[in-house]
């Protein structure tokens, strides 16, 4: 999720630390006391916005196995 950093919100840099931190999305709101579909929307939304900045060869809409 480094890669998402520069183009992250000061909340959604707190969802990545805490995501880094305890493993999951789902752990990670459990400690910030906010559901996890909060922390899923927005880190679809950073990816998109990454995705609309970055060249088409950087695709962090579709995820890999």
């Amino acid at each position: 999720m480094n890669h998402l950093i520069e183009f992250a919100t000061p909340r959604q840099l707190e969802y990545i630390e805490a995501i880094e931190k305890h493993g999951s999305n789902q752990k990670a709101a459990q400690a910030l006391g906010v559901n996890r579909r909060t922390i899923d929307q927005s880190m679809n939304g950073l990816r998109a916005k990454a995705a609309q900045q970055l060249p088409s060869s950087h695709d962090y809409t579709k995820k890999v196995p």
